[in-house]
């Protein structure tokens, strides 16, 4: 495995975690930005597949604004995900919920 791949992972398994003991509430936004080198880095449907499992009902509408990839779901949530070329892998995420935040930032050695 990666280190991003490794890093993705464990931010998933934090965010799953807090998802399920209620610490942020009702999930309604996610921001993921990923970092690292060029061809290690995933495509954006694969960073807003995070949103397809938190928000659990279909995409409505998804655009581009530059390097980032905006989406909206059914329920009305929205994901902004980006992934760009970095000398180091590092991974941002902040989501925002109905009973609070999560910021998460991981960064490689």
């Amino acid at each position: 495995m990666s280190g991003l791949a490794a890093l993705l992972g464990r931010l998933d398994a934090v965010l799953v975690a807090a998802v399920t003991d209620g610490e942020v509430g009702v999930v309604r936004s996610l921001r993921l930005h990923v970092g690292g080198l060029a061809g290690d880095l995933p495509e954006p449907a694969r960073l807003l597949a995070l949103g397809d499992r938190l928000f659990a009902c279909p995409r409505v509408r998804e655009a581009e604004s530059g390097s980032a990839r905006l989406c909206v779901w059914e329920g009305g949530q929205v994901a902004t995900v980006s992934a760009s070329p970095a000398p180091r892998t590092v991974v941002v995420l902040t989501v925002l919920g109905s009973g609070g935040a999560l910021h998460l930032c991981e960064r490689s050695p």
